[in-house]
């Protein structure tokens, strides 16, 4: 019996070409498509995304920015884990889910919070300012705490800005916080600008970013620098201005964030522009210009001297008789002259020598600093305004709900 051989069948060229010409039955030029096509897709997208985040990255990251290992990882994984472009992506999701909960929250009561206060090493530029809150809880976490002293450091940095546009003829200024929201603030995520200032945000993105984090609703409330005169003039020339802060109630006493702050200005008159004050007087006038913020924290003297006093009573914007009886009634004593005197700032008695007022106590101290070698020009020492900040100052607090609407409410986050 004859065997029988399987030939394979010979294609002529016509065919061949036809297997992959035949747009009406055959299939196979759409499947070596696909697979060319699935084929050139695996090769882009592993050489542009890595399948794993560096482990190295992830935990510097994780480390500077306090984010979740997720949140880290597909921040290194959609930036190629290229570090710098990591951090701006998670700069741009915190300002998104941020921006959510900020709406969210937007209609709670901020009255916890901070007063921050910032100076410059030479005390020629400071502010103070109040970044609001609903908690004390989060009032006292690192990262409110932060972000509050680097609102106060870029508010003093406002400060040439805010005195040319006219805000005030130096000494202190009422920052407009509108103004204030849109200047650029250091990066928050890791606390320092990048050397080609990306990555920078705003305060007002930064405020949201951090809302986003601890989830509370976040208000700055106010704020206040002090500044040399930006007019010019002789007499200007011859004034140079001091600011002294100081703040109660905080973390630690070396920290410049607290409860309660305050800002004052003196003027140095000096005999001649170039009159150039010594180090050790610098010193000293430093020295002044806190003892005479701790005053205005601890005493809270709501008028400069008496004639300002008397302007406001004639104004009608000071009810001196309502107040004497207010006074009265809750504390007793005397309600004459001493009750005025504590009043007024620079006739309050001195904390730190009571035998004298404070005006006493600031020209005794000029006298003495005119003696002192680098005081020669000191023609005079004026205390010429301050500012005192007490967090939730007229804000109207919510009364707090009780238990279960608390539990109700986290449940609802």
């Amino acid at each position: 019996m004859r065997a029988f051989r399987l030939q394979q069948p010979i294609l002529r060229p016509t065919t061949r070409n036809n297997l992959f010409n035949n747009t009406k039955g055959s299939v196979l030029p759409k499947v070596v498509a696909l697979l060319f096509s699935t084929t050139a897709m695996t090769k882009s997208t592993t050489a542009s995304s890595p399948t794993k985040a560096d482990i190295k990255l992830l935990a510097r990251l994780r480390k500077e920015t306090q984010v979740s290992v997720t949140k880290a990882r597909d921040a290194l994984l959609s930036s190629n884990n290229d570090y710098k472009k990591a951090l701006e992506w998670l700069e741009k999701d915190a300002i998104k889910s941020g921006a959510k909960k900020a709406e969210k929250v937007g209609d709670r009561v901020a009255g916890e919070g901070v007063i921050a206060i910032a100076n410059t090493p030479n005390n020629d530029q400071s502010a103070i300012i109040e970044l609001g809150c609903e908690t004390d809880f989060v009032a006292r976490s690192e990262v409110f705490e932060l972000l509050a002293q680097n609102i106060a450091r870029q508010a003093m940095f406002s400060v040439n800005e805010a005195a040319n546009k006219g805000c005030g003829d130096g000494a202190l200024v009422n920052v407009s916080v509108d103004r204030l929201l849109e200047q650029p603030l250091n990066n928050p995520t890791t606390g320092n600008n990048n050397d080609d200032g990306s990555g920078d945000v705003s305060i007002k993105e930064a405020i949201v970013q951090t809302i986003g984090k601890l989830g509370e609703n976040m208000i700055l409330r106010r704020a206040v620098i002090g500044t040399q005169s930006a007019t010019t003039s002789p007499d200007n020339d011859k004034v140079q201005k001091i600011f002294g802060t100081y703040v109660h109630g905080g973390p630690k006493p070396s920290m410049p964030i607290g409860k309660i702050g305050a800002l004052v200005s003196i003027d140095i008159h000096k005999s001649n522009t170039n009159t150039v004050l010594g180090d050790t007087v610098m010193t000293e006038l430093k020295r002044l210009t806190r003892r005479l913020a701790q005053q205005v924290v601890g005493i809270n003297p709501k008028f400069l001297d008496a004639a300002e006093l008397e302007n406001a009573v004639r104004a009608g914007k000071f009810d001196l008789e309502s107040y004497k009886a207010q006074q009265l009634e809750e504390a007793g004593g005397s309600g004459g002259d001493e009750l005025v005197q504590s009043l007024v700032f620079l006739d309050q008695k001195f904390m730190f020598d009571e035998s004298k007022t404070v005006r006493l106590a600031v020209e005794e101290i000029a006298s003495g600093l005119r003696q002192s070698p680098g005081g020669e020009g000191i023609e005079g020492i004026s205390v010429s305004g301050f500012k005192r900040f007490e967090r939730g100052e007229g804000v109207e607090k919510k009364e707090a709900p009780d238990f279960a609407e608390q539990v109700r409410e986290q449940l609802n986050n």
